[in-house]
């Protein structure tokens, strides 16, 4: 009922000061022999051409394309890519008869296929200069894939011969260029990205300044939608987009925009009316700022640098009385589940009476798996709004039979507010898709819907894989990526990502997306180290725009925030950032840190809160009041790598205890009251397949897992060694987690889910599952048996225990242990006979077995257990 007016469409264009000196540069160059002129932004060809373009060295991967057009002739087309000593590196062009051509080191000419005359051709070469190899498309369709070039020499030169009549046009090279590792070997390598190394479009630009934006006109821009990211292609300009709203009345009008990157502006009319100090939504009231009768100017410039991303944008036009905003929390009691509904009402009524008489009508529509018209509840409520004075509404909605959300079963809810006029009508509304679903950490377990489950699952960065964005113009691939990346989340049986406010990638799109894929968030809210620059106010503000996302199921404070001291520092911190979060929802659970708190001289609280273990003197000291540390929503989580950073086996075989951790790790985790969650579990690297990323933009990369494999497996492991490298990182990320699961873990969230080409990652930088992914599945079954030690290495005669753990509803199971060779040839059976086990997260000692195996060799056991 709202008139909304959605702002898709828009004109756009880049700006780069000093690029007009440049681009009149470029054409001297092209044009100084006489023989080629520049007509309606091309070359053209007036004699037979042959030109020798210099360019930055290029030792790296990068891509180079350009458009060409070439008239009925026997004479012989030819592009060449050169090292330094002139040496042809790649030979790509068109024969006497029309046929397109490529030449690899292999020997003759490939022909690719024929082009009418006069037919524009856009070639695009990928060039890999370390592997010596090329890919080549033509008009988009791939005609070479990763051959060999004539040399593996790094390329600076781009020569070309076209005859009497041809046009050139759009040379555009990328560079991705080695990235070197920094002197500290803790931190990774930063991905590589993308440099503009050649842009010539024969054509000149005029550049923008503030000036420019001030009186511009758009008529010859070229034109674009959102939403829209920019990248490696655009990073070096301006981004600039423009949009003309007709105004005929002064009336109520808000501007909002789903996502904007940090440090955009917003123009019009010829001066600047907003600043985006940080990545997220932006809702500004234009009602005074628009000029009536009048085609108004609405600009949007992102700065030359990052990424930027704008999302969806609309203008709502909201009447006299109206909605400012809405949120929505699920409450419970022991007979009602209730949803409060809360909305900023506000009326701009000139009545003499200045009020505004009405009702708010509340109805709740399902939405998913399928959208209903018919509501399944509704309350109506009487309001008095004061002209020009905010009013609070905040009711409660009675919810019978409601579908519960879980990752299984991902039900949600639009619920519809509207604002009643005293006639009847509706004047205006608002929608929010929630889920309705309970959490609890109850008996030091986690529980959704109070059912026990096992949360699994990785940490997500905002990397997007290549391209972000063609050569024409800005792309948005964000949202595709999004649903791979949680598709193959749950292809591993996860069930929960962890994500931090920093993020630069549309974070309203992930949480709408994560609520109806069904996986869990752990939102961590603070990205300062110093935890006192926290904005409590702010913070309180975006637990309650957020707080109707099913999804997220946890609030955590910053990761690595740095205190002097529990007892004069960290308490008070915890106690505010705590209450704060409170007084926004009370629904969800608390991770108070990340994953490396710096608690200060005073030392680390025990679960009870009545004790601090100093690391440093291996020393407990008493603790007279842990604060909120105590709260019963409250949980418990670190990092625990047990395999990770230069572990060898033996930190498995001690593992929970080490010398940071003392007993405190083992204190989390035998907690009756919460669970302990490993925020950052493992980090162990595995190189992707070089099959799967041949001919992309990203090179191997290591990073600072990589110089700690070698303590792991006692030999260093090169790139080369990749598929040894994910069958480590495979067989680690089982072992550790296998031990991790028996010990009473309540989740386990691996280093990084998607990152490039860092190798931790269970993806690699073209979003294929790596073998780790698989054997973190496998771990993250419900129920699990297996041997209750680390060893790998048995004797015959050897008895070997067996645990059997399971999470969730009680079970009554046996277990079926056989003995293969390698070729698959059972050599032994045994069954253990059948075991009980109750509701929650439970590990028992379910028996043993006793190895008869004589030979010395290689084995599989297999457990399978068969629940009764």
């Amino acid at each position: 009922y709202r008139e909304r007016k959605r702002l898709s469409n828009w004109k756009y264009r880049t700006n780069k000061q000093g690029l007009r000196a440049q681009q009149e540069a470029q054409i001297r160059e092209w044009t100084k022999n006489k023989k080629a002129s520049v007509t309606n932004g091309q070359m053209y060809a007036m004699k037979n051409f042959e030109h020798n373009k210099i360019f930055d060295l290029q030792e790296g991967r990068f891509t180079l394309e350009w458009q060409t057009k070439i008239p009925k002739t026997k004479e012989r087309s030819a592009f060449l890519l050169l090292d330094e000593k002139s040496s042809p590196v790649v030979l790509v062009g068109i024969n006497a008869e029309g046929e397109c051509f490529y030449k690899s080191k292999l020997g003759l000419p490939i022909d690719v296929g024929r082009f009418n005359s006069d037919t524009l051709i856009n070639f695009k070469l990928f060039v890999d200069a370390e592997a010596g190899r090329f890919s080549l498309w033509l008009n988009g369709e791939e005609k070479a894939d990763f051959v060999r070039s004539l040399s593996d020499k790094a390329v600076n030169k781009l020569f070309l011969k076209l005859p009497l009549g041809a046009t050139l046009d759009n040379i555009y090279g990328l560079s991705y260029e080695k990235v070197q590792r920094p002197d500290n070997p803790q931190y990774p390598i930063p991905l590589p990205k993308g440099s503009v190394f050649l842009d010539e479009r024969f054509e000149f630009t005029e550049e923008v300044g503030d000036l420019g934006l001030a009186n511009f006109e758009d008529e010859n821009w070229q034109e674009t939608k959102l939403p829209l990211a920019t990248s490696d292609r655009f990073r070096d300009r301006d981004l600039i987009l423009s949009r003309t709203i007709p105004v005929q009345d002064e009336r109520k009008a808000i501007l909002q925009i789903q996502h904007l990157s940090a440090g955009a502006e917003i123009w019009l009319n010829s001066r600047i009316i907003h600043l985006q100090e940080e990545s997220g939504n932006l809702r500004l009231d234009m009602t005074k700022k628009f000029r009536t009768n009048f085609n108004n100017k609405l600009l949007i410039r992102l700065r030359a640098g990052d990424e930027g991303h704008i999302g969806d944008a609309w203008i709502d036009y909201p009447k006299a009385a109206f909605i400012e905003n809405a949120q929505v929390s699920t409450e419970f009691t022991p007979n009602e589940t209730r949803l409060r509904i809360h909305a900023d009402l506000f009326s701009e009524n000139s009545l003499p009476s200045g009020e505004w008489n009405g009702r708010v009508t509340i109805e709740l529509f399902p939405w998913l798996p399928s959208e209903s018209k018919v509501s399944t509840t509704s309350r109506t409520f009487p309001v008095k709004l004061r002209a020009h004075k905010p009013s609070d509404f905040s009711e409660l909605l009675i919810v019978p039979n409601p579908q519960l959300w879980s990752p299984d079963a991902p039900n949600l809810y639009r619920v519809a507010i509207s604002l009643v006029d005293d006639r009847g009508k509706i004047i205006d509304d608002f929608n929010l898709i929630t889920g309705i679903r309970r959490i609890s950490q109850t008996g030091g377990t986690f529980q959704l819907n109070e059912q026990p489950m096992f949360l699994h699952g990785a940490n997500w960065t905002d990397y997007i894989p290549f391209p972000i964005d063609s050569y024409e113009r800005p792309e948005d691939v964000t949202e595709a990526w999004l649903v791979r990346t949680l598709k193959s989340l749950k292809a591993l049986n996860g069930n929960i990502l962890r994500i931090n406010d920093k993020h630069k990638v549309n974070k309203e799109l992930l949480m709408r997306l994560c609520d109806q894929f069904g996986v869990m968030l752990v939102y961590q809210t603070e990205t300062e180290m110093q935890p006192w620059k926290t904005n409590f106010e702010a913070l309180k503000h975006k637990i309650n725009r957020l707080k109707h996302h099913p999804s997220i199921v946890m609030w955590q404070g910053a990761d690595e925030v740095e205190f002097k001291s529990y007892t004069k520092d960290a308490r008070l911190w915890i106690d505010e950032y705590h209450s704060t979060i409170r007084e926004a929802d009370t629904t969800r659970l608390i991770a108070l840190t990340g994953v490396r708190p710096s608690f200060g001289t005073s030392g680390t609280p025990n679960d009870e809160g009545t004790r601090l273990y100093d690391s440093n003197y291996r020393r407990y000291r008493i603790l007279g009041s842990a604060g909120s540390w105590l709260a019963k929503d409250v949980v418990r989580a670190g990092n625990d790598p047990s395999l990770s950073y230069g572990a060898d086996w033996n930190s498995l075989r001690t593992f929970p205890i080490s010398p940071l951790w003392d007993t405190l790790r083992v204190n989390y985790l035998n907690s009756d009251d919460r669970i302990y969650i490993d925020f950052h579990s493992e980090g162990v690297a595995g190189q992707e397949n070089p099959l799967t990323v041949k001919g992309t933009p990203y090179r191997y990369s290591e990073a600072y897992q990589s110089p700690y494999i070698t303590p792991m497996l006692s030999t260093d492991l090169t790139f080369e060694d990749w598929i040894v490298t994910q069958a480590w990182q495979g067989f680690a990320a089982y072992e550790s987690h296998r031990k991790k699961r028996w010990l009473g873990y309540d989740g386990l969230l691996w280093a990084s889910l998607m990152n490039g080409a860092d190798p931790a990652a269970l993806l690699d930088a073209e979003g294929y599952l790596k073998f780790a992914a698989r054997m973190c599945k496998m771990a993250a079954q419900a129920t699990l048996a297996g041997s209750y030690t680390t060893d790998i290495a048995y004797s015959t005669g050897e008895t070997i225990p067996v645990f059997l753990t399971n999470i969730g509803d009680a079970i009554r199971a046996d277990i079926k242990v056989t003995v293969k060779d390698v070729v698959g040839d059972v050599l032994q059976t045994v069954t253990i006979p059948t075991q009980r086990l109750q509701a929650g997260n439970e590990t028992i000692l379910a028996g043993e077995w006793t190895s008869t195996v004589d030979t010395r060799g290689w084995y599989v056991v297999e457990y399978e257990v068969r629940q009764r």
